[in-house]
């Protein structure tokens, strides 16, 4: 039901992940190290385009499937990315007023879609 070859890929980058989310965390590297946003917002990208490849490679997400192309997925993790960051908003984890909240907000989407994008340029290659 569940197992295709989208799980697997999927549920290891959400693994590392949350490894190196948890590991940023502890040491405060997200506030120590000025890069260290960047590679956690591409795996992001990477992670949520395989799992939206692995939902829609379900008997479930079988009808959505029509709607699958590289602009979608793409757009998809482009409004992911940014209801993430309205989250980091609402949670206080960042704020409007801060110095660099543009650039930051604006790489991280970025970096978002970069990593749907090596997902997508991979998948068209195996299809």
């Amino acid at each position: 039901m569940f197992w295709n070859k989208y799980f697997i890929p999927s549920f290891v980058v959400m693994l590392i992940v949350v490894a190196f989310h948890w590991l940023g965390s502890l040491q405060d590297f997200y506030f120590t190290t000025e890069w260290y946003d960047f590679p956690m917002h591409f795996m992001g990208g990477v992670w949520v385009a395989l799992c939206t490849l692995w939902v829609l490679s379900t008997q479930y997400g079988a009808p959505l499937v029509r709607f699958l192309t590289i602009r979608n997925l793409l757009v998809f993790v482009f409004v992911f990315g940014a209801l993430w960051e309205v989250l980091e908003l609402v949670l206080r984890f960042t704020s409007i007023d801060s110095v660099g909240y543009v650039w930051d907000t604006t790489h991280d989407l970025i970096m978002d879609v970069l990593g749907a994008g090596l997902v997508s340029w991979i998948y068209k290659k195996n299809i």
